[in-house]
């Protein structure tokens, strides 16, 4: 019988989204495992994007190709340049209220305020539209599907996190743009009269929401992460991969504290430096791509990973 597997893609822009995809090659040539047959697919910013394709049906390989053939196809390549900001971001200036509202309600929480809130609070409103974003996934998937898939965002007015699965009566297309509203980059996306932002703001990850189910396994793709310390805390962005590693180690203790046994795959510093530090460079892909294939191949050669790699092989 096939393993149930929970899948939690987390955010990271662009280099977030091959990591992502790189990551799943690598485990879906090692074990023969189906991404696309998981339980249930929790998806945050670019992880909303990769679980939509997934319930999209398109298949690892096929994301993996295109990523692959951006050096010689343009087209694709100046696509990908037009979503992530080719214009420039930060920009604009922040909404007043809905930053002034989100900073008092944080602040109200006092020493349990939440930095990543209160960041995007003060943020730039972001001058680039996720509509294309949206037109990457529609493609493939319009329709919240038959198999679970929960996507994350953050609502403006006071920072709480939304699960959207298709019971709230909103838009997939939507829901993947709202998660995707990186603060200071893009701009935040309205549904139902609500206004909401990236998912990542609350958690790069947001694995907790998997908490109360019955899975035989959990597979968590932390791509904002960092997988040892080491030299990574000197980088540009290590401060904020440092924060968001005990964000990440907290969700899998809570997760190994209800019963789950949990697979996760965080960047190396290798990995963290082809990422570079904006998380949006499209031309950093190739290098992305490598460098996480270099660095899975070393982690499933760890008697560590062998129990998961087992478990996957069955399905």
């Amino acid at each position: 019988m096939a393993p149930k597997v929970g899948l939690v893609l987390g955010g990271g822009g662009l280099a977030g989204f091959a990591y992502t995809i790189a990551t799943l090659k690598a485990l879906e040539d090692t074990t023969g495992w189906d991404p696309r047959t998981a339980e249930v697919i929790v998806g945050t910013s670019a992880g909303a994007n990769a679980g939509a394709f997934l319930r999209g049906g398109r298949s690892i390989e096929d994301s993996y190709a295109e990523l692959s053939s951006l050096k010689n196809n343009p087209d694709t390549r100046q696509r990908l340049k037009d979503i992530t900001g080719d214009r420039g971001a930060f920009a604009a200036l922040p909404d007043s209220t809905t930053a002034r509202s989100l900073v008092r309600s944080e602040l109200g929480r006092g020493r349990r305020a939440r930095p990543g809130r209160l960041i995007s609070a003060v943020a730039p409103a972001g001058p680039v539209s996720t509509d294309r974003v949206g037109d990457e996934v529609r493609p493939y998937i319009t329709e919240w599907p038959d198999k679970e898939l929960i996507i994350t965002a953050i609502r403006m007015d006071d920072g709480a996190r939304t699960a959207f699965d298709g019971s709230q009566g909103s838009d997939l297309i939507d829901a993947v743009e709202a998660s995707s509203a990186i603060p200071g980059f893009f701009t935040p996306v309205e549904i139902n009269g609500v206004v909401y932002i990236d998912g990542g703001v609350h958690s790069p990850t947001n694995g907790d929401l998997l908490l109360d189910r019955e899975l035989d396994l959990v597979i968590m793709i932390a791509p904002m992460s960092l997988h040892s310390y080491g030299s990574g805390v000197r980088r540009i962005n290590g401060p904020l991969r440092v924060f968001w590693k005990r964000k990440v180690a907290a969700e899998v203790k809570q997760l190994e504290a209800a019963g789950h046994q949990v697979l996760l795959f965080e960047p190396s510093n290798s990995v963290a430096r082809a990422m570079g530090p904006t998380m949006m460079d499209v031309d950093r892909t190739s290098r992305i791509l490598n460098a996480t294939h270099r660095s899975s191949k070393a982690m499933f050669e760890s008697a560590d990973s062998w129990p998961y790699l087992a478990l996957l092989s069955e399905s």
